[in-house]
């Protein structure tokens, strides 16, 4: 019998936690690196970092859906390798990115980079790389659990990597103060290997390894080639935002501040990164498409009203210039714009609610027009808004919005398509 709507909220929300305070390492870590003696510089590396971080681990962001889309056909013996072959392969283009002098001046050119600001992006990215390889393994795990309806040791596993890692950036700063950006990068990479082998004793729990006849590999590339792509299109608009806002008026104090205000915004989208995983999930099981149109709705509509909260109120000064530090002048600048985001959240959570849909339906593939329309939306609002007036954060608050219109949009009419003939087509979120 398919789930009841209280058991697909429960099954959600401890993935949500476990998002949400992963959400927190980062903010967490910044407030340590802005605190030592690099200052605003090593802030702006560390959230340029970030940035190329996020985007060059969406392979292995990818694995959680893919292992839950095929949980009846992968063999976890297969599927397991796979994320460890992946990890890997991040780390390693990771490091030759900053290692290979053509390379790395590939990534200074494109943010347009100072030479203070760069010095650090190299060893901050040199420090982060070897986490790919954890995030790999912890996203397959999140997999496994979710499949398994067991989701209670993701929060779990959260706490702990928050925890280490959090203790890790002080501790530092304490003993090198003057390392600068790789600082927080240090600090990432000891809290994602300390989540992956919590989690490595949650799955353990499960029992023995799946069994079913396993798919070839060339189907499970493609399979996860079309997750990977709005993986990274879920992690590519804080490395696009951030090189139009270099490109854009006022661009010094906007670059200070945008990662602390991207952060801010993630808080409010974080928690529902795997939403697409969870409504996939129930709707595999037979669970009803009103349950999952219903928990994505009010979802979109309650972060979005926190997150305006947050930033019509003091507490968007209290985040921002109490907790990480921000520079008075960068963090009047991000608090003035910032409301222009607030659409944000809401079309997030709805985006990601429909994704559940097309991956349900085995539609992999149907997720590249979202992803196609969202990259040129994004991007040609962001470079159209540079040549203008406005200063880099405004610009880069409304590309965000203009992207995730736009692939919400494609997303619902390829769900249309896809399930006219059903009652899901009821119920596109």
């Amino acid at each position: 019998m398919a789930a009841e709507p209280a058991g697909l909220a429960r099954t959600w929300l401890p993935t949500a936690l476990g998002s949400s305070m992963l959400v927190l390492e980062i903010p967490v870590a910044a407030a340590a690196v802005a605190r030592g003696t690099g200052g605003a510089a090593g802030l702006a590396a560390f959230g340029v970092s970030i940035a190329v971080l996020v985007v060059a681990n969406s392979p292995a962001l990818a694995i959680t859906p893919l292992v839950v889309s095929d949980a009846e056909h992968q063999p976890n013996r297969r599927t397991s390798g796979y994320a460890l072959a992946v990890g890997f392969a991040t780390a390693v283009a990771l490091a030759l990115l900053v290692t290979v002098p053509p390379l790395f001046a590939l990534v200074r050119g494109l943010a347009n980079l100072p030479d203070e600001i760069a010095a650090q992006v190299r060893t901050c990215l040199l420090a982060l790389a070897p986490a790919s390889v954890a995030v790999a393994v912890r996203r397959y795990f999140h997999g496994r659990l979710i499949a398994a309806r067991r989701t209670g040791g993701i929060s779990v596993a959260t706490v702990g990597r928050l925890a280490l890692s959090a203790c890790v950036a002080w501790a530092l700063l304490a003993v090198i103060p003057g390392a600068g950006a790789a600082l927080g990068g240090i600090a990432l990479t000891a809290g994602a290997a300390t989540e992956a082998a919590i989690l490595g004793v949650a799955v353990a729990r499960l029992g023995r390894p799946v069994t079913a006849p396993a798919l070839g590999i060339g189907t499970l590339l493609r399979r996860h080639a079309a997750l990977t792509s709005t993986r990274a299109l879920n992690m590519a608009p804080q490395l696009i935002t951030t090189t139009a806002v270099a490109y854009s008026a006022l661009a010094e104090p906007s670059l200070v501040v945008w990662p602390g205000l991207y952060g801010l915004l993630s808080l409010f989208t974080g928690p529902t990164s795997d939403l697409e995983s969870v409504v996939a999930g129930h709707l595999r099981r037979g669970g009803d498409p009103r349950d999952a149109h219903r928990l994505t709705l009010v979802l979109a509509l309650g972060f979005a009203a926190l997150y305006a909260v947050v930033v019509v109120s003091p507490l968007g000064a209290v985040y921002l210039g109490g907790l990480l530090g921000t520079p008075p002048e960068a963090t009047a600048l991000g608090l003035q714009w910032a409301p222009l985001a607030i659409a944000v959240p809401l079309l997030w959570v709805l985006r990601t609610g429909s994704r559940g849909f097309i991956i349900a339906g085995e539609r992999a593939s149907g997720l590249l027009y979202g992803v196609v329309a969202h990259v040129v939306a994004l991007t040609g609002v962001a470079a159209v808004l540079a040549l203008g007036p406005l200063p880099g954060v405004a610009n880069a608050c409304l590309a965000l919005a203009a992207g995730l219109l736009l692939e919400w949009v494609v997303n619902a009419l390829v769900v249309r398509r896809a399930y006219r003939p059903q009652r899901m087509v009821e119920a596109v979120p």
